[in-house]
């Protein structure tokens, strides 16, 4: 597994994003902006969307992209998502911003949070802080960085590249990655309960993994 950090570019502005990719080359997770919120998509074998979370719905989608299975939250609320018994993924909102997550409180594998002082992205239990231009240090010429996102500068080589709507292609850091991709159909067709738990919401993946 590996995980691959650029930007993903919306007018005039660039955000953190993260990609997750298998031993294979297929993109295994999303994460990243969607309007004004932050996103995590789960992808199959076959790079299918098959789980999208927001910090007001977690969406279970069959093989053919039909939803399957709902799970919605309200303000203030913690939305999670199980599979195979263990927390894969969360996400909350409130007033002050939103955020997503994966992995659970204990072991987090990454977040992706926005708040009115712009965007960040931890990986790894925070080794890693990736902040964009709203968050820019001061000096900013003494920090590394990758276009407008601070906090890692780009490698001289890469497997990957990004090519945005602006400049040429450029290389992006590739991170081991710590944690195995969501698997879909493990004993049939993927199925999801909501339920309500202590903090919120959950939506419980059956034959998932």
């Amino acid at each position: 597994m590996r995980g691959v950090l650029h930007l993903s570019e919306e007018r005039s502005a660039s955000y953190p994003r993260l990609d997750v990719f298998d031993g294979s080359g297929r993109r295994r997770i999303i994460v990243r902006r969607e309007g004004p919120l932050p996103i995590i998509v789960f992808l199959d074998a076959q790079e299918r969307p098959r789980l999208q979370l927001l910090p007001s719905r977690a969406k279970l989608l069959d093989a053919s992209g039909k939803p399957v299975a709902v799970a919605e939250a309200g303000a203030r609320e913690l939305l999670t998502v199980f599979a195979g018994g263990r927390q894969v993924a969360a996400a909350e909102q409130d007033e002050e911003g939103a955020s997503v997550q994966l992995g659970s409180e204990g072991q987090p594998v990454a977040w992706l949070g926005v708040s009115e002082s712009g965007w960040k992205l931890s990986v790894g239990g925070g080794r890693l802080v990736l902040l964009d231009t709203l968050h820019r240090p001061e000096p900013a010429e003494r920090r590394p960085s990758i276009g407008p996102l601070y906090g890692l500068g780009p490698p001289a080589r890469s497997r990957y590249t990004f090519a945005g709507a602006r400049g040429a292609p450029r290389s992006v850091p590739v991170l081991p990655w710590e944690s195995a991709p969501l698997e879909f159909d493990a004993a049939g067709s993927t199925t999801g309960l909501a339920v309500h738990g202590e903090r919120g919401p959950v939506l419980r993946l059956e034959n998932a993994r």
